[in-house]
């Protein structure tokens, strides 16, 4: 056997430290960034969200590390973090904000990042101007009507999403406290 991913068996490195003497592998915290944008008409502003999602190591009550079946400790389920919202001037041409989005995506820390365009109003044209300017880790999605779960668009850009999956799932992150924003006073 060349690779046990391959063969659905996880791979320790992809995890944490590695297996220790008795072949349980530790995990560790994992992070990752994302920015959705929203964009705006001549009438209407362009917003763009940048978000964390953090998974940290699982421990029981008195701090010891829970384990599934595999010796692999469990992650918590993802926790969001809002890390930044940004409204920009209404008025903006696609190409100031490609350069506006740009400027963001290239601070050190989100770096990277997915970049999740909503292309629900100004449609896939507007889309395929990010993706000529070279822009990585880009997905479209487009909201629908549709009461169903996403679906992958059929060339792999991006997804369809339902407005009601969509609004379901922000109430459920934000009762469960899996979604925190930052206070008002503490937004650029």
């Amino acid at each position: 056997m060349e690779n046990p991913a391959d063969y659905g068996i996880p791979v320790a490195s992809g995890f944490g430290f590695g297996p220790n003497e008795y072949g349980i592998v530790l995990a560790r915290e994992r992070r990752a960034m994302a920015c959705g944008l929203d964009l705006g008409s001549v009438n209407d502003a362009t917003a763009l969200c940048i978000m964390e999602s953090v998974e940290s190591p699982e421990v029981d009550a008195q701090g010891n590390p829970i384990f599934g079946t595999d010796y692999i400790q469990k992650l918590t389920p993802p926790r969001y973090e809002i890390r930044g919202l940004r409204r920009l001037p209404t008025g903006m041409s696609y190409p100031q904000i490609i350069g506006q989005v740009g400027l963001a995506l290239a601070h050190p820390e989100i770096r990277g990042a997915a970049l999740i365009v909503d292309r629900t109003g100004c449609g896939r044209p507007t889309f395929d101007l990010f993706v000529a300017a070279g822009f990585q880790n880009l997905v479209g999605v487009t909201i629908t009507g549709s009461v169903e779960g996403e679906k992958r668009d059929p060339d792999g850009s991006g997804f369809h999403v339902g407005k009601l999956q969509l609004v379901s799932t922000l109430q459920t992150a934000l009762s469960t406290g899996a979604l925190k924003m930052p206070s008002v006073t503490s937004m650029p």
